[in-house]
């Protein structure tokens, strides 16, 4: 009996040890990000019209796709002005999407309107800024910023801790959701019916605090709207979150359906677009994505006035992305998937949301 018992605590020690170093495994491999969004999942403007449109959905599936990632070590989240019309209702989104899969992730207000040019000076925090620096700060492996939303957060981090390059050294990249191909028409659609008048959203919100960023020095990659115009999430691949029957998978279909017909609506589209899943997707999974080095440029409608969309402004200023003479640096910045690869990154995509 003595013999029984010692070779079943021999094999019990063995599992755990086994599973002790599966889960060193496991976060050796992963990358560790903090996420800073506007979610809006649920949430709707309210127009001088009376009318109530949908906001943007595809930061809450963000969120919860880098929950459920095996190759994410998710520090926290911090929350800015954008798609949510203050930086505590969209908290309110991310704290709900943690809490309903029982997680323990730090959920951090930030931001509620731009930088301005008079606050550019260090100590202006908010606390935002203030819990990147810690996460940051305390993370023992180098850190991945993911930026789904305008970059006021992480400018005012950079301004405040400009001067200590060891803990801006160990921000490893900074992933964005912004930028166009010079002369890029902004549109959406079938044929002749395609509508033009999307905009480069993240950027107009704060192009003080993107340009911050970008002459930061810490490495940057984007994914721009042409990248993650070429993949459409369908009312077909909704049904499919539905069938996972969670929680969370419920959560997501039902507070979906009425930006999916939004979006159709006024697009003439088949479905949306998954533009901040292509910038998580890029951490995951790299090799899906063609990108290459460019430099940036800010230039404005009346530089390619025949090129721009017919609803822009002729004094409205873009971040492009190019090679040559006018473009500086040197970013990462990924225009299309690889070939075949599409179909790999919404598989992952519909697979982690639940």
């Amino acid at each position: 009996m003595a013999k029984l018992i010692s070779y079943l605590l021999l094999f019990y020690f063995t599992l755990s040890c086994t599973h002790l170093n599966e889960l060193k495994d496991n976060k050796k491999n992963s990358v560790s990000v903090i996420i800073d969004s506007d979610p809006a999942l649920g949430l709707f403007k309210m127009r001088k019209d009376g009318s109530k449109p949908p906001r943007d959905v595809d930061d809450g599936l963000a969120i919860v796709e880098a929950m459920n990632s095996k190759k994410i070590n998710l520090l926290g989240i911090t929350t800015v002005f954008g798609n949510c019309p203050t930086a505590d209702l969209g908290a309110g989104v991310a704290s709900r999407l943690v809490k309903l899969k029982d997680r323990n992730i730090n959920v951090v207000s930030g931001a509620d309107s731009p930088i301005s040019r008079s606050t550019l000076i260090p100590n202006h925090t908010n606390s935002a800024s203030v819990s990147i620096e810690a996460m940051v700060n305390k993370s023992p492996m180098k850190v991945t910023i993911l930026a789904l939303g305008p970059l006021t957060n992480i400018a005012q981090f950079i301004l405040n801790n400009k001067k200590n390059r060891v803990l801006l050294g160990k921000i490893d990249k900074i992933v964005v959701v912004m930028g166009r191909s010079p002369g890029q028409i902004f549109s959406i659609g079938f044929g002749k019916e395609r509508v033009s008048g999307v905009r480069d959203f993240n950027y107009m919100k704060d192009p003080v605090a993107a340009k911050i960023v970008l002459d930061s020095g810490i490495p940057m990659v984007f994914a721009p709207f042409e990248l993650s115009v070429s993949v459409t999430i369908t009312p077909e691949m909704l049904n499919l979150i539905k069938q996972r029957d969670t929680v969370v998978s419920s959560e997501l279909y039902s507070k979906t359906q009425n930006w999916m017909k939004h979006w159709m609506a006024v697009f003439n589209d088949s479905g949306f677009h998954p533009w901040d899943s292509a910038a998580l997707g890029w951490i995951t999974n790299p090799e899906f994505f063609a990108c290459d080095k460019r430099g940036y440029r800010i230039a404005s409608a009346r530089m390619d006035s025949d090129q721009v969309s017919r609803a822009a402004k002729m004094d409205e200023l873009f971040l492009e992305f190019g090679v040559g003479d006018g473009f500086q640096g040197k970013y990462t910045y990924c225009s299309k998937f690889e070939s075949d690869k599409k179909s790999d990154f919404t598989k992952n995509l519909i697979n982690n949301l639940y």
